[in-house]
């Protein structure tokens, strides 16, 4: 699944770059979006959805306060079980 969103939705080989390098909050992603991407979005409600299905497949978490990548993101596209 991960591997389809990577290939289908924009931004999301950006997001996981950008967690690779150190922990983000929601805001910071955006800035980085805008400017890598040109995106034009206002708000972080793009970036919140993106993160949401980053986390859903086990690439992201969030510790409250950043965004993380996850430790077991490699596995995150095997079948739980």
């Amino acid at each position: 699944m991960l591997n389809i969103l990577r290939d289908s939705v924009a931004g999301f080989n950006e997001l996981l770059d950008y967690l690779a390098e150190r922990p983000h909050q929601t805001e910071e992603l955006l800035y980085r979006l805008r400017n890598d991407l040109g995106v034009t979005w206002e708000t972080d409600a793009q970036v919140g959805f993106r993160m949401g299905w980053l986390e859903n497949v086990g690439a992201a978490e969030t510790d409250g306060a950043a965004w993380l990548a996850a430790a077991e993101s490699e596995s995150s596209d095997e079948p739980a079980g």
